[in-house]
Parts: C-alpha cells; structure tokens; sequence
C-alpha cells in the first residue's frame, strides 16, 4: 500500500524522512513516499507528484509550528482529501496540539506524537491495507516492539518557532534587499526572480488554459524561495503582470504575457 507522506520546510522533511524509513517496521506491506528522495532525478516533479496523489491509499500531512500556514502543505492535504476519505488522511503533528491547528488540515483526525494516538494511526493505516492487513495482535506486537526508537527519534527533533503574523508593513523578512528595491510600486523591469516566476507561470498553461495552483507550487523548482515568492509576487501585481483568482493563486495578465512573448531570449 502506497503512503504519501506531505511535508513543508526543514523539521518537517526530517520527520517526513523518519516515518518513510520507520512505518514499514510496524506494517512491513507499506511503501511510504517522500518527494524529496522518491522522484528521480530528470523527472517533472509536478506531473511525479499528481500521480502519486492518484495512486496513494493513504495521506500523511507532517505539520510542524512553523508550516502550520504553508501553502503547499494546504494544497497537498485538499489533493490528498479529494481522492481519498478523510479518514486515510492523518495530519501528524509535531511540537503542536490538536487546539493549535485551524484552517483546511484541522478537518482531519490528527495525531500527536504519543503512544496511544501513533497506535491508532497504524491501525488506521492496517485497515486501509484490506485483504492484506496485519492480525491486530501481530501489528500491536511489531508496534511495542519498535515505538521505542520511533519516539526516541522523534523527540530528537529540535522544534523550529511557530510562524509569526506579522502585522503588514513591518515585515522583516526583506531586510536583506536594498532599499530601493522594497518599494514595489517603483518597479519598472522584472528581475532575475520575478522573469523565473513568470516563466513558471507560463509552464502552467495547458490548452490554453492556465493551472492555477498555490504560489508555494509555482516557485517549486526555480531556486526562488517561497518566502521571496510572496515578495515578488507582490512586485509583479504592481506592474500589472501577474493577478489573482479568488483563491488568491498567481496567473498571467495579458500584459504579461506580452513580456515574455516579447523577450525570446528569456
């Protein structure tokens, strides 16, 4: 049975990486996936991960204080729940309680990083498996036999800090950029990043009708952060390159696209 197993960011990639390498010692038929280490090198991931979406029995959304608000990981979790029922799809938290979690993913049953609720995820996950589920017995014996490390391991895991709100206008994260680059209002050209968003936005369009899709997804892939994303997101509004649907996910304006049909050498 296929595991699709969800992450955003540093700590949850490790923890993604930890329930790859651990989960099949309780369910020994289970094949977790992880796009980092699973997509082979030449592949598009993007077309790699809508089919493993498709193929999956089961969702794991790993969600951690500093990815409580990603994008990719909401758009992962919508994916998963559309193809599956809500009850293959297990948000594992860590270094967070059910209480702190709100928005798409606190649909699910979560499970925190105790004994009883790890238990009842790979109980959940050996009914997902039918006809070639584990007996109750044998799974409870593989589950005392190998929770110890499983915990040890996930407790060595150094909690990063929940995301900040904060307010608009005094958002740190751009610091590095010179101040005359912060105003976007002032912006003229796009740059280096804002030509690679376009590009990417570009790449979305089948059949003349573009994939609208998270801007966490877009930037996937054209070594612009997603935190810088939202900056330059921001700087492509201003020149009326890029806007947004109601969702709030980044599409081409006509003007747009007139820039990058304009510039063939891009």
């Amino acid at each position: 049975m296929k595991v699709f197993v969800s992450w955003s960011g540093e700590t949850s990639h490790r923890v993604a990486l930890l329930l790859k390498e651990r989960l099949p010692s309780f369910l020994p038929g289970i094949e977790p996936w992880v796009s980092s280490v699973d997509i082979a090198k030449g592949v598009r991931w993007s077309h790699e991960i809508a089919t493993q979406l498709d193929q999956c029995n089961f969702g794991i959304v790993c969600v951690d204080p500093s990815n409580l608000k990603s994008n990719w990981l909401n758009f992962e979790a919508g994916a998963l729940s559309k193809s599956l029922d809500n009850g293959r799809v297990a948000p594992f938290l860590v270094g967070l309680t059910p209480s702190e979690v709100a928005g798409p993913i606190s649909q699910f049953q979560m499970t925190t990083v105790s004994e009883s609720d790890v238990l009842r995820l790979i109980e959940s996950m050996n009914q997902a498996m039918g006809d070639n589920k584990l007996p109750i017995a044998t799974l409870r014996d593989n589950f005392s036999l190998f929770w110890p490390a499983i915990r040890g391991d996930l407790s060595g895991i150094k909690m990063p800090a929940p995301q900040s709100s904060t307010p608009p206008g005094n958002d740190t994260r751009y610091d590095n950029l010179a101040p005359a680059s912060l105003d976007e209002g002032k912006a003229k050209e796009p740059d280096e990043a804002d030509i690679a968003i376009l590009k990417a936005l570009a790449g979305r369009i089948v059949g003349g009708h573009q994939q609208l899709v998270p801007v966490d997804v877009v930037v996937a892939g054209t070594g612009v952060s997603p935190a810088s994303a939202e900056y330059h997101v921001r700087r492509l509004k201003a020149m009326d390159f890029i806007n947004s649907n109601p969702q709030g996910y980044p599409r081409l304006t006509p003007k747009g696209l007139e820039f990058l049909g304009d510039n063939k050498h891009l």
